[in-house]
């Protein structure tokens, strides 16, 4: 595996577990079917159609599975079906994520933002005395990544991800 190749295919990850992150968030009130293990069958259709709204409609994922199969984080892609299973935490009927996202940075220059994020499991996030929780800060983030924007007729399009070093 050449240098080249594993930049791109981490860049490729990076995108796809954002979309799918975006698309929990967005669907979050939608029904999507459910397989047999307890994960939402999302449609590539559904995927590649947010992904074009993510980056542009000029690029294209490269579908895949992200994580280790058969793990209860994996993103498995079944292309002979054409969906991905993507794993769900069910807290009270809803639907949560395993990360928090903590905003730390938001640079803008020129018709080009920068957005520095990292994601605190949801296992680590405190519940005070009156049963509220208490918001995450970036310090307790355990991956983090930097996204680059550029700005595209009213909206944003994300041309770059990039996973740091804690």
């Amino acid at each position: 595996v050449t240098r080249q190749k594993t930049c791109t295919q981490s860049r490729s990850t990076a995108r796809q577990t954002a979309r799918i992150r975006q698309l929990r968030v967005k669907d979050e009130s939608n029904t999507y079917e459910m397989d047999d293990l307890g994960r939402m069958i999302i449609p590539v259709k559904t995927i590649e159609e947010s992904y074009a709204a993510l980056f542009g409609p000029q690029a294209k994922p490269a579908h895949h599975t992200v994580g280790e199969p058969g793990t209860s984080i994996a993103l498995e892609y079944d292309g002979d079906n054409g969906y991905y299973h993507v794993p769900i935490s069910a807290i009270g009927g809803s639907s949560s994520s395993l990360y928090v996202p903590v905003l730390d940075t938001l640079k803008k220059k020129g018709d080009t933002l920068t957005a520095r994020v990292g994601y605190v499991p949801a296992a680590n996030i405190g519940i005070d005395e009156k049963g509220e929780e208490i918001p995450p800060t970036f310090n307790m983030a355990t991956s983090i990544q930097n996204y680059t924007l550029k700005k595209n007729g009213s909206g944003w399009i994300i041309t770059a991800i990039a996973d740091e070093k804690k």
